[in-house]
């Protein structure tokens, strides 16, 4: 299958007939082929499910299948949840082509017998692939346990694939049939074919999908009429885009064959970007890893200068020997990934069993995964401490996590979405023997809100519980949008209306203020009026990004960018700006203020950035020219060998120098300060999840820290010569602090609002402070430990604008007042 093709029947068939001659000619036992590289993930070989490892570029650690996604074009202004843009997704054990991100399709259906239900075979731009069964639950079909999507099956001729967020992909079905006389009774058959026509939103808002002639996508449209189009080369590839903002991205090809095989691929090996020279991806590819007649090609390399990780470029080494339990390698398996230029691995895959990985990185430090029935049940970090999980066995999702504690969370999820409803948390000593949840109730017959009550498309939250039996209600309007939120504090709401693009036009704010929002008929904001009803307005440039903004003041600033949508120049009323400057992978190359007008052409004017291979800063440099400089070389020679920003050696330009050394997850253990002989050393410990549990001065005065089994710090030992001198820490169910214990055992004291504000305080001498709230939060009146009254005003914006102070000494209230201009700055301040 070439590269961005639209999957159809044959060519699918031809690369599953392939695979088919690569992977079946072992002649292992069913059940340990399934499992060998993680054949029964429930996604499919080449889907996302249990996680990814992300140590270099990104591959599941239990299939070995590689993936690397390139967003092309995002266009700008778009409306609806979902916006409008452009990526390529290519798996290593999906075959050599890059699926776009539009690319659901449903697999055709031959000659099926009248009353059978008709089987549903999705392929998603992911390159996962499921199959969904008969409902069990609501109607509509279910693919493998722990899968969020759904099907909702063909009535009339429209059929959907209803995404977790509520969103659906909408399919039409061409039906043909016949009749076969011979059989006694005669057998009626059916056909099955099915195009994806739009993308919904989940509330509604549709982006569709066109065809030409050829039955290939060729326009996707967003709700308010911006599109990107495809353009085909004669063999079927996707020769070019554009997009209505008028940038284009080229794609080029080439046919080439790979040993063993004398069969042509034709092959991606160049993206061109909005005409820009210097911003071009290239592709390399090799032969498969293993025996293959027809020589299925592999991604051998990738330099991709829109690739949003630190590996822009990168290349990949595949296994080919037996795994070490004897099981052969198969296509597409990763070994290593790759820094491209010196070759070194920064993240090695090993298949120990069928049911056993480990990465090993490119510094050496390894962790490994285990699993069960597809699903990951335990996992080690890089210091070999163990964390697992269990799996809901009707509905596949995680029910429970337990951390490199030893402490368990449990989690009850929805029967059809698969979302999380209740989390329960560690039981602690503060939670008086019974352990603290969060709750997320979604739609559901009995949900207060009319509009959110279909309990088979359970997509909308309908209310939260926190931990301390404290509610907040959602209300929507048909659409499903929130026009109403109910907070647990009385009389506190805010409410929203929408257009019918579902931009919201008014909000009204829990001050009891109201913002105004205006817009064009293609979604593009016009104005903004704040609660004090001043207004702001903007215009935008001919490919809607802003281009200028005006305050309430009449002030204007104006904005510029480059092809990929960075800002280079802000331009203040004055004439003054900012200057920007970008590498070609995206990185900012100078950046130089309104006091360096120049910077565009003198250097020297610039402030300055270098980065290496990963897109890490190696080096600052001002307009003095004064450079401070970033070494991530753990050995001081290999920096290639990890991506992280963990940085191993400071140097500033006056000299000084800061060295660090981290423990294998990457966590700061040392600190040296001073390169000299009374360079100053500072070492830091951590528990088995991260927490900093000491800190050793440069003094040697050792602080230690502890924590509960939610992990909030509940207590500090004081170093030498304080030792025992403990100060603790409590706090309610909700993780509040409650109360503050010093190492004398005296104590302060914190109360909340149901919306977790403090208002009332007690001192480490018992004395009372009450903070008196407004609707917004706001503090409007406290009363101190003596009984004194202040009093505080706000606007409709909640900006503070007056303090009222008890009665002096001379016996006048004081009072400070504060006022703003109609562009929000305090132009005004009397006392």
């Amino acid at each position: 299958m070439n590269m961005l093709h639209q999957p159809g029947t044959a060519s699918w068939a031809r690369l599953a007939k392939l695979l088919l001659l690569i992977t079946g000619a072992s002649l292992l036992p069913l059940g340990e082929l399934r499992a060998q590289a993680g054949n029964d993930n429930p996604t499919g070989p080449s889907g996302q499910f249990n996680g990814n490892i992300t140590s270099g570029g990104s591959y599941d650690p239990y299939t070995g299948n590689v993936t690397r996604t390139i967003t092309d074009l995002v266009v700008a202004g778009v409306v609806g949840e979902y916006g409008l843009s452009y990526a390529r997704s290519w798996n290593s054990r999906g075959g050599p082509s890059w699926y776009h991100s539009y690319g659901w399709t449903i697999e055709d259906v031959n000659d099926l017998p009248a009353g059978q239900p008709i089987p549903y075979t999705v392929s998603f731009p992911d390159g996962r692939s499921e199959t969904f069964g008969p409902p069990t639950l609501g109607g509509a079909w279910r693919a493998a346990p722990g899968t969020q999507e759904r099907m909702k099956p063909l009535a009339g001729n429209l059929c959907y694939l209803l995404l977790p967020d509520g969103g659906r992909v909408e399919f039409s079905a061409t039906e043909t049939s016949y009749t076969e006389e011979t059989n006694r009774p005669p057998t009626t058959y059916y056909s099955y074919s099915f195009t994806a026509r739009a993308l919904i939103d989940p509330h509604g808002l549709r982006t569709t999908f066109g065809y030409d002639g050829a039955g290939r996508l060729s326009q996707i449209t967003e709700p308010a009429g911006r599109w990107i189009r495809l353009f085909y080369t004669g063999a079927g590839a996707v020769d070019y885009i554009e997009a209505s903002d008028g940038r284009i991205v080229d794609y080029t090809y080439s046919t080439q064959t790979f040993s063993p095989g004398t069969f042509p691929w034709t092959v991606l090996t160049q993206v061109d970007y909005y005409g820009d020279a210097s911003l071009r991806a290239t592709y390399t590819y090799q032969g498969p890893n293993v025996g293959d007649p027809n020589g299925l090609p592999l991604v051998q390399s990738c330099e991709d200068p829109l690739y949003a990780g630190p590996m822009k470029e990168i290349s990949y080494t595949y296994a080919t020997a037996d795994n070490p339990n004897g099981t052969p390698a198969v296509y597409g398996q990763i070994q290593s990934e790759n820094h491209r230029a010196t070759g070194q691995a920064v993240s090695t895959l090993t298949m120990n069993t069928a049911t056993t990985r480990t990465e090993q990185r490119g510094d050496g430090a390894s962790r490994t995964f285990n699993y069960s029935g597809g699903k990951l049940i335990s996992w080690t970090d890089f210091k070999g401490q163990t964390a697992s999980q269990t799996h809901n066995g009707a509905g596949g999702a995680v029910d429970s996590m337990t951390n490199m504690r030893g402490h368990t969370t449990n989690f009850t999820n929805d029967p059809f979405t698969g979302h999380v409803t209740l989390t329960t948390h560690p039981l602690t000593p503060f939670d008086g023997g019974v352990r603290a949840s969060g709750q997320v109730v979604y739609g559901n017959a009995n949900c207060p809100d009319p509009n959110n009550r279909d309990g088979n498309n359970p997509y909308y939250v309908c209310q939260t519980r926190n931990e301390r039996g404290n509610w907040t209600t959602f209300w929507r309007d048909t659409n499903k949008r929130v026009r109403q939120i109910d907070y647990p504090a009385a009389g506190t709401w805010e409410e929203f209306t929408y257009n019918g693009s579902g931009q919201v036009e008014t909000h009204r704010l829990t001050s009891g203020g109201t913002e105004y929002f205006s817009y064009d008929g293609r979604g593009m904001l016009q104005s903004s009026t704040n609660a004090e009803g001043k207004t702001t307005s903007y215009a935008y440039h001919p490919n809607d990004r802003l281009w200028r903004m005006t305050d309430p003041r009449g002030n204007n600033t104006w904005f510029d960018y480059n092809q990929r949508g960075q800002v280079v120049r802000v331009t203040h009323q004055d004439g003054s700006y900012i200057q920007n400057g970008y590498n070609p992978d995206g990185t900012l190359a100078w950046t130089a203020d309104e006091n360096h007008p120049n910077a565009s052409w003198d250097a020297n004017q610039r402030t300055r950035f270098g980065y290496d291979d990963y897109k890490r800063v190696t080096s600052v440099t001002n307009p003095l020219n004064q450079t401070t400089s970033y070494n991530y070389a753990q050995d001081w020679a290999n920096p290639y060998l990890h991506t992280t920003g963990s940085v191993k050696g400071l140097f500033l330009p006056s000299g000084r120098q800061v060295h660090y050394a981290y423990d294998p997850n990457w966590q700061r253990t040392i600190m040296r300060e001073g390169i000299s002989a009374d360079d100053a050393w500072t070492f830091y410990g951590y528990d088995p999840v991260g927490n900093l549990t000491s800190v050793d001065d440069p003094r040697r005065n050792v602080t230690t820290f502890g924590y509960d089994e939610r992990n909030r710090r509940t207590s500090k030992t004081d170093p030498a010569p304080y030792q025992g001198q403990v100060t603790r820490w409590e706090y309610d169910r909700a993780g509040n602090m409650e109360q503050e214990t010093r190492p004398d055992n005296v104590s302060r004291r914190w109360e909340y609002d149901a919306l977790n504000r403090v208002i009332h305080t007690y001192g480490f001498g018992n004395e009372h402070t009450e903070y008196k709230r407004d609707i917004a939060g706001n503090v409007y009146e406290m009363v101190d430990p003596k009984g004194s009254v202040y009093g505080f005003g706000y606007d409709q914006m909640g900006r503070k604008t007056s303090a009222t102070y008890p009665i002096d000494a001379t016996g006048v209230p004081r009072t400070e007042t504060w006022r703003y201009d109609i562009a929000g700055n305090m132009d005004q301040y009397q006392n």
